[in-house]
């Protein structure tokens, strides 16, 4: 379950002008929902999924994941909190290019400290977003479409509980939905679902 209380996030921009990303929020997303955040451009909606993922800290409140308190943990506690817990796709699929399709998957399972079958997890998750013949391709040798599918499969492959996204889990070519029905793994719980979409 996803707690925010009390939650904001100020910023203060030059010429001493505050800005309110996120003021006051109380939000609960209980286990296995999923949650679609709506609004126009600089909105707040990216600030509050990166509060809800633990990549910022907000500036009051609370952020509680399955009963955890975030900011109560050391830096080394929360990069493998959020590695094991939550999976993270971004506008931008961000793909090291120096590594493979297969190895940018595989990424995660490392600072979650996961070994057991990876790389079969990992073929499996690039066969469901249709990129099982790209293992050994390179970044830069995909399409963006084909990119945001790799990124998507690294946000699965520690089998996350829930999964933060941006509009492009609308996409129904992504096979997002799919994946995060199904699960990472036989057997394993769905997920929550915490999607960004922007309204103009």
């Amino acid at each position: 379950m996803i707690e925010l209380k009390s939650v904001s996030k100020h910023y203060r921009l030059s010429g001493d002008v505050l800005v309110k990303a996120v003021d006051d929020l109380d939000l609960t997303i209980q286990d296995g929902e999923f949650a679609m955040i709506v609004g126009r451009s600089g909105s707040g909606k990216t600030t509050l999924l990166s509060l809800i993922g633990g990549l910022t800290r907000p500036t009051q409140g609370s952020v509680r994941v399955d009963g955890v308190d975030l900011w109560g943990l050391d830096d080394a506690n929360q990069s493998r909190f959020r590695a094991e817990k939550i999976g993270f796709v971004f506008q931008i699929p961000s793909l090291l290019p120096t590594l493979t399709v297969l190895d940018n998957v595989k990424l995660p399972t490392m600072f979650a400290r996961q070994h057991d079958r990876v790389g079969e997890k990992a073929l499996g998750l690039l066969q469901m977003v249709g990129l099982s013949e790209k293992g050994h391709a390179y970044p830069s040798q995909l399409s963006v479409g084909q990119q945001k599918r790799v990124a998507l499969a690294r946000a699965l492959v520690n089998g996350p509980e829930i999964v933060l996204a941006d509009d492009s889990y609308g996409d129904p070519h992504s096979g997002t939905r799919q994946l995060c029905d199904e699960g990472a793994n036989d057997g394993q719980r769905r997920p929550q679902r915490v999607s960004e979409s922007v309204r103009l």
